[in-house]
């Protein structure tokens, strides 16, 4: 079933890699307490779904204590609906990054999508 996307909504298609690594550049690690709210909001988001987890998409590995994913590479694109809220937060992130010359090769396509919402 497919969510219906609200009129104030944005859509972001990531790829399992920059869904579940890269994505994480842009968000920030502490902040206010609503900051935060959307922040976790964005996490879950970006997290591998039970669905990708069983599927064999994404395998789930803990390394001393820490809980990290591997991905199948040829993984399709999935689209991610994302409030104002969430679109302004990657924003901020992108912004920063840009400003301090941090965006690299790795993250560049992502940078480039987030910088188009």
């Amino acid at each position: 079933m497919t969510k219906k996307i609200e009129k104030n909504e944005k859509v972001l298609q990531l790829t399992m890699d920059e869904k579940i690594k890269q994505a994480r550049n842009f968000i920030p690690e502490n902040g206010d307490m609503m900051k935060m709210l959307v922040v976790r909001s964005l996490v879950e988001k970006f997290s591998p779904t039970k669905k990708e987890l069983d599927s064999g998409r994404v395998k789930q590995e803990i390394i001393n204590g820490n809980v990290s994913y591997r991905y199948v590479p040829a993984s399709k694109a999935d689209k991610l609906s994302l409030s104002e809220a969430e679109v302004m937060i990657l924003k901020e992130g992108f912004n920063k990054m840009n400003k301090e010359n941090k965006i690299t090769l790795e993250i560049l396509d992502l940078a480039k999508k987030i910088s188009e919402l």
